[in-house]
């Protein structure tokens, strides 16, 4: 399991996103992948120049999923952490249900 230690809205190339604290290290969450969110796994994105989360976690095979693949997919990268799953869903959930209250640096957990 990872470590979370904070999730905060922030922008990312202008778009919404959750910069996360995990393990020491920083990691986005954005543009969900529904189908891949809803089976319970979510993309960790890496800015830094000295580590990328698809060498730092280990692969993950997927069950085929509707809308994405019609096999079983082994994606790096990806993530099935609960903390973090349920900080993607609340961020996802803000966007889909009160986009109002997406600010940028507030804690994600603010809208739980």
């Amino acid at each position: 399991m990872l470590e979370l230690q904070s999730a905060q809205y922030a922008l990312l190339m202008g778009r919404p996103a959750v910069r996360l604290q995990l393990d020491g290290k920083e990691a986005y969450l954005c543009d969900m992948r529904r189908p891949l969110l809803d089976k319970g796994y979510v993309y960790l994105i890496s800015l830094a120049a000295d580590y990328d989360w698809e060498e730092l976690l280990p692969p993950v095979v997927v069950p085929p999923l509707p809308g994405l693949s019609n096999a079983p997919m082994r994606l790096r990268g990806v993530t099935d952490d609960p903390a973090v799953l349920r900080i993607a869903r609340i961020f996802q959930q803000t966007l889909d249900e009160k986009p109002e209250r997406f600010q940028e640096g507030k804690d994600v957990e603010a809208d739980a």
